[in-house]
Order: structure tokens, then C-alpha cells, then sequence
């Protein structure tokens, strides 16, 4: 229910499941999250991957907020299949890109600036006298 914090999980688990228990960790990372911190901590990590994708959502910019969304459905399936969340190099990544496909609404008051560069090229051409 509340996890068992920074306990290892091979020493945890030895006395229950035996020598498998001494592949290191639950290779889940939604596993994992549940195993050190319980269905709230599991939950939280939950909520956070979705907070991140819905800000990616609302924030992002056309190829950029896909770049965003695919990133985070490509950690969210492979956190089925191995526990990387604890990997810095991993998360890392995913907060970078997720910051930077996210930010460009922030860096150009709302507009993206590819859109705004369209908008203002087309307004602004005029034939030649």
C-alpha cells in the first residue's frame, strides 16, 4: 500500500520469489514507482506523465508538439518493459524534449513563430511597380 522507499528490491524479494528476485529490479517502471512508493507514489508518477503530455498538448506547435507527444507515448510504452525512469540519461532526454517542443508558445507570446513568419510573408509581399 505505501511501498517499501529505498529498500532494494532483490533484498526485499528474495525470501518471496528467490534467486529471480536478483534481477535488480521490476523492469516496469509503473512497477517499480509502485514497489518503493505505494499507489500514491505510483499514482503521482502516473498523473505527472500526463501532466507533462497535456502541457505538451495545450503548449506545443504542430511538428513540434508531436515530437513532444510522441516522446512521451514512447517512454510511456516503454516503461512497460524496463524500469528506465531511474536512468538520469533517460529522464533527462524526456524533460528536454518535452521543455523545448512545449516552450514555444512561451517564446513567442502565444504565436509560434513559424506561424507568424507564414502569416507575415504573405501579408507583406506586393508586386513589383
Amino acid at each position: 500500500m505505501i511501498g517499501f522507499g529505498s529498500a532494494s528490491f532483490a533484498d526485499t524479494l528474495y525470501p518471496i520469489i528467490g534467486p529471480d528476485a536478483l534481477y535488480g529490479h521490476a523492469h516496469n517502471n509503473y512497477l517499480e514507482q509502485l514497489f518503493l512508493y505505494g499507489f500514491v507514489g505510483a499514482g503521482l508518477f502516473v498523473l505527472l506523465l500526463l501532466a507533462m503530455a497535456l502541457h505538451v498538448w495545450r503548449n506545443g506547435d504542430g511538428t513540434l508538439r508531436m515530437a513532444g507527444l510522441a516522446a512521451m507515448i514512447v517512454f510511456g510504452i516503454d516503461s512497460l518493459f524496463e524500469a528506465t525512469w531511474q536512468s538520469f540519461n533517460v529522464a533527462e532526454t524526456l524533460f528536454l524534449i518535452v521543455g523545448l517542443t512545449s516552450s514555444v508558445s512561451y517564446l513567442t507570446g502565444g504565436e509560434s513563430r513559424i506561424s507568424s513568419l507564414r502569416t507575415n510573408s504573405v501579408a507583406t509581399v506586393e508586386a513589383p511597380r
